[in-house]
């Protein structure tokens, strides 16, 4: 989580200033943190929930979902 911490430092994107993959796998990562029961502050939930909602994010975790099902 420290390492997430300093990559998101604040910022809106894990990288550059647009959605990337990179957002879309942090994102997927973090859940798989909470399905592991690790603690996932409340800053990285919030990151989470801000790809999790943008209709790019969707699309791109049904292609995943589809490749590894």
């Amino acid at each position: 989580m420290n390492a997430l911490g300093h990559l998101l430092n604040g910022k809106e994107y894990a990288v550059g200033d647009r959605l990337t993959m990179a957002d879309i796998l942090v994102a997927h990562t973090l859940n798989w943190a909470e399905s592991f029961m690790f603690e996932v502050p409340a800053e990285f939930r919030n990151y989470q929930k801000s790809m999790y909602d943008r209709p790019a994010c969707k699309k791109a975790l049904s292609v995943l979902e589809s490749v590894y099902t």
